[in-house]
């Protein structure tokens, strides 16, 4: 990432992980994955979006859509960033609530 921001995130994954690299491969810039029309709505099992409110990575109101396409989608929201999602309190909510899906999904 080259977000400022996020400098002090990155650099404490790279002290903790020694061959971690912040790269990404020449062709996924070129030609990022793309949601393929048609697919989420082929999709029976229940589906869970965790979905960070202030996303500028990812268009909430893209994924929004996207859920709304399945009835058996459950969208749950948090008031974070894209990072965010993976690190402290929202981190620990999200896996709560992940979890809590599928116990429910599964049993």
């Amino acid at each position: 990432s080259t977000d400022p921001a996020l400098a002090a995130r990155f650099r404490a994954v790279a002290a903790a992980s020694p061959t971690w690299q912040n790269r990404v491969a020449a062709p996924f810039l070129l030609k990022p994955p793309r949601y393929r029309a048609g697919t989420l709505e082929r999709i029976r099992a229940p589906i869970l979006f965790t979905l960070a409110s202030g996303d500028v990575e990812v268009s909430a109101d893209f994924i929004r859509s996207l859920a709304r396409r399945t009835p058996q989608a459950l969208v749950r929201e948090y008031p974070a960033g894209h990072f965010d999602m993976y690190h402290g309190g929202v981190f620990e909510q999200v896996v709560a609530d992940q979890v809590a899906f599928l116990r429910e999904a599964l049993l």
